[in-house]
Parts: structure tokens; C-alpha cells; sequence
């Protein structure tokens, strides 16, 4: 006959194993750190370029809205033909629609901030303040050149936002 054994094993007082990571711990870490931030940078920088290229987009369509909003109180029988009230500003106009000046199509909009306004001959541009490349990231307003022609508002450029 075979006799059983037992065995026991029991822990003993003093402990070898210390708390916190070891190397290998710390190395894995890192990597799985490295790797997500490698995905997650280019994804988060994208979309600081699409904000940007939204609000020149967005700032394109309030150029086309002001300027029709003006040029249409222009055209209401009895307004005064320098200028027109809008938001509480007058507005400067020329030929009909809002001029190019700093008291032209800047006070028919209502929000042009994170924008700097550069004035050209019968023209405004408008910059997206934070764009890596400015005038890739804008949209220009022409005044109308002459009576019956009507301003126009260039395609905003968002290739450098």
C-alpha cells in the first residue's frame, strides 16, 4: 500500500516582492502609450483644420447674406444711398452694396472675431487669425465696382487651414 504524502506549504513573514512596476511593466507602457498617441495625434490636428475651414466657410456665407441684407435695404423706396442701418451701425455702401472700408461690410457682419481684415483696393480679405498659412485659409468681399454690377464674394480658399 501506497501512503498518501501531504504537503503544505505556508507563506512565509518576510516578503520578497516589492510594490510598483517593474522595467518590462514600464517598457509596455510606454509602448502602448506611444502607440495610441500615434493614432490620435494626426486625428486631432484634422480637426482643428476643419474648424477653420467651417468658420472661413461660415464667414463666406454671412459676407453673402450681409451684403444681399444691406444691398435690399438700399433698394427700399426713401433710404439714404451712402449708408444704411444695420445691427445698430450704419453701413457705408457704394453702388448699392456695402464698401470695402472698415464702416462697409465689417459693421454689416456680426461676428468676424478670430479674423484679421486686410483692405485692398475695392476689396477686404479676411484671415483666419490661427491658420498655419493665412491667405490659404480666407475669403475675400468685393465692393461693386459700378452701379448694376453687384459685390461678389471670392470662394473661400480653406486649402491652408
Amino acid at each position: 500500500m501506497l501512503s498518501r504524502m501531504r504537503c503544505t506549504i505556508t507563506p512565509s513573514t518576510s516578503s520578497s516582492r516589492s510594490s510598483g512596476f517593474t522595467l518590462i511593466e514600464a517598457v509596455v507602457l510606454a509602448s502602448l502609450v506611444g502607440i495610441v498617441a500615434a493614432f490620435a495625434v494626426p486625428r486631432f490636428t484634422g480637426l482643428g483644420s476643419s474648424a477653420r475651414a467651417s468658420a472661413v466657410t461660415t464667414l463666406g456665407a454671412n459676407l453673402r447674406s450681409a451684403a444681399q441684407a444691406a444691398h435690399a435695404q438700399f433698394l427700399a423706396p426713401g433710404s439714404p444711398l451712402l449708408g444704411v442701418a444695420m445691427g445698430g451701425k450704419t453701413v457705408s455702401m457704394k453702388n448699392g452694396y456695402p464698401d470695402a472700408t472698415a464702416n462697409g461690410i465689417r459693421n454689416a457682419i456680426f461676428d468676424s472675431d478670430g479674423f484679421t481684415a486686410i483692405e485692398g483696393a475695392g476689396s477686404v480679405t479676411f484671415i483666419r487669425a490661427d491658420a498655419p498659412s493665412g491667405k490659404q485659409c480666407s475669403v475675400t468681399y468685393r465692393a461693386a465696382p459700378e452701379a448694376g454690377i453687384a459685390a461678389s464674394i471670392a470662394d473661400p480658399d480653406t486649402s491652408g487651414c
